[in-house]
């Protein structure tokens, strides 16, 4: 198994927000199962409610389920710097179980996103910092927390992911030779998503399926922008659950800031990983 060409070829480029919702759509309608469900993971941050709108348009109430009559939503987790909360796919797999998927299968789109802001600087593009209600703010403001040191039980929840497997990933953040500090927000954000789409698929692994179910988890960085927002595809996750043992397939990028590089061109940034 492999995640296909329609999703790879969005890893690593800035697109307009359309254009993942778009492909993730073509992708479940391509599988054919009996239901589709969504699972949406974003900061809590205002700024993010051009990507909420997007995917609820252009994937959720096209393929979703009526909740009510002509209501459709994906299940949904908002908090400081978008946490995936440990026992939330459970619950969201469970909702989209609907006695059609028994027979067959479903599939169940998970759509993760970390955010940052970009601003024109003397030298090229700053991120992080962004003009918010005639002032200036840090977004995303809990990873800006993080690495700045913050206690707060949502900094130390994700200080926990940065820290995982014995990697100090906010040192090599906090190191210009190492991640230039015109880019830490945005790099922070990248290696963040990831983070939560790891935790996410552990905590996968520790649930049965009510019905078989192919998740497939886009995990990218939100631009919150002057103009209209975009956003940078990071990887994808895909789990077969009707197969034994599950298969699993995976694109994109890792978690270790000093290997992502950024690159500006005509067309917006496009991440390489090196090393």
């Amino acid at each position: 198994m492999q995640i296909p060409d329609i999703l790879t070829r969005l890893v690593g480029f800035e697109h307009e927000l359309q254009a993942l919702p778009q492909a993730l759509k073509a992708f479940s309608q391509s599988l054919g199962s009996s239901q589709v469900g969504a699972y949406q993971v974003n900061c809590s941050d205002e700024t993010e409610k051009e990507a909420v709108d997007a995917f609820d348009q252009e994937f959720v109430h096209e393929l979703l389920p009526d909740l009510k009559f002509s209501s459709r939503s994906a299940f949904r987790s908002a908090n400081l710097g978008a946490r995936y909360e440990q026992g939330a796919i459970a619950i969201a797999e469970s909702h989209f179980a609907t006695p059609a998927s028994m027979d067959t299968f479903k599939t169940l789109v998970v759509k993760l996103n970390a955010h940052v802001s970009v601003q024109a600087g003397p030298a090229g593009p700053v991120y992080g910092q962004m003009e918010r209600y005639a002032q200036d703010s840090a977004a995303c403001g809990a990873l800006r927390a993080v690495i700045d040191g913050s206690d707060l039980p949502f900094a130390r929840a994700l200080r926990e992911a940065f820290l995982s497997r014995g990697i100090d990933r906010l040192a090599t953040l906090s190191d210009p030779a190492r991640v230039p500090r015109h880019e830490q927000a945005l790099v922070a954000a990248i290696c963040s998503c990831r983070l939560q789409a790891d935790r996410l698929l552990e905590d996968l692994h520790q649930q049965v399926p009510r019905s078989p179910t192919v998740f497939l988890l886009s995990h990218g960085v939100t631009i919150n922008r002057p103009g209209p927002d975009t956003e940078v595809c990071c990887g994808f996750i895909q789990v077969d659950t009707r197969t034994d043992p599950w298969t699993v397939a995976r694109a994109g990028f890792g978690d270790d800031p000093s290997r992502i590089q950024v690159i500006h061109d005509n067309q917006g940034i496009r991440l390489q990983e090196t090393g």
